[in-house]
């Protein structure tokens, strides 16, 4: 497994800075098959995984465009929007 005896909830495999592959989220927590993450949790990760593909390191201009992400998708309810019920 991927995630097996690490604390990561994501992965960007190629590197970022417009070099991603392929990105890989965790969905339970390690060694839990009872359960998932939460959405808002899977979420927000998926979010810092996908601004790697812009931003490869941790830096400011990553953190920066993560915040402006975040501030968007927290003004912009996915789930409320569609009608589904989880």
């Amino acid at each position: 497994m991927m995630f097996e005896g690490t604390l990561s909830q994501g992965l960007n495999i190629g590197g970022g800075g417009g070099t991603t592959k392929e990105i890989k989220l965790r969905l339970r927590e390690s060694g839990s098959s009872a359960s998932f993450l939460s959405y808002d949790f899977i979420l927000g990760t998926m979010l810092h995984e996908l601004v790697h593909n812009v931003h490869g390191p941790h830096n400011a201009t990553f953190y920066a465009l993560l915040d402006k992400i975040n501030d968007v998708s927290s003004s912009t309810p996915i789930l409320d929007s569609l009608d589904i019920r989880c």
